[in-house]
């Protein structure tokens, strides 16, 4: 597939990882699924390629944005980047082999990142269901991990920024899509969705928002703000 005709919001999120764009954590969330995702790492070598090649062709561009970003490369040529994967984005994305041996199911540079195995989190709950646990604030952002038993359903909501939501065990639907282990929802003040964990495991996530969500029901809105993070 030539992502260059249908670019999707992981593929623009990638773009900013490569335009060294993203706020730390969101960095981390990156970082954390191209190491599970073999076609991400793929798509960020080529987007580096794809930018190295225009700028030894153009004058270079303040690349200000994923749409700046992408806008550069689309008239570079393709290239078969099964077998080659840039330097930068290996040495950042390949587990250490003493790492993939522990087995441990959080991708490193999240490990790295919380500082804490998953049977480690000091979890509290939020409201029937789920359970939460809010790490430091980064570059403008609110971090935290989520945790939802299968079924569960999160409030209603739309968002006043971006929600990035990245899954590392189990599954969940918005209505909009399925997203499983490796994958990243992304959601913004254009998206009106309710996530539900899927059936099986209980569904453990990494999310970061640049604004607070805005629930639909009064009852959720009361919840969310009198409970502790």
């Amino acid at each position: 597939m030539n992502k260059m005709q249908a670019v999707q919001p992981v593929d623009s999120l990638i773009a900013e990882y490569v335009a060294g764009n993203l706020s730390l954590p969101v960095k981390v969330m990156v970082d954390a699924h191209m190491e599970l995702v073999p076609e991400a790492r793929r798509w960020a070598a080529e987007l580096e390629n794809a930018h190295g090649a225009s700028l030894e062709t153009s004058e270079p561009l303040d690349l200000s944005s994923a749409e700046e970003m992408l806008s550069s490369i689309m008239d570079t040529p393709a290239q078969d980047f099964d077998d080659v994967v840039e330097p930068s984005v290996q040495s950042a994305l390949m587990p250490d082999d003493a790492y993939v041996a522990s087995g441990n199911e959080v991708p490193k540079a999240l490990h790295d990142y919380i500082g804490m195995t998953m049977d480690d989190v000091p979890w509290r709950i939020r409201m029937p269901g789920v359970r939460s646990y809010r790490l430091d604030d980064v570059d403008g952002c609110e971090v935290s991990l989520l945790r939802i038993k299968p079924g569960v359903a999160i409030p209603s909501h739309t968002h006043e920024g971006r929600e990035l939501t990245f899954v590392l065990q189990g599954a969940f639907d918005d209505g909009a899509g399925h997203y499983g282990r490796g994958d990243i929802a992304v959601a913004d003040e254009h998206v009106d969705h309710q996530p539900v964990a899927c059936e099986g495991e209980d569904c453990i996530c990494f999310v970061v928002t640049d604004a607070p969500l805005r629930f639909k029901s009064t009852l959720a809105r009361i919840v969310s703000s009198i409970l502790p993070n």
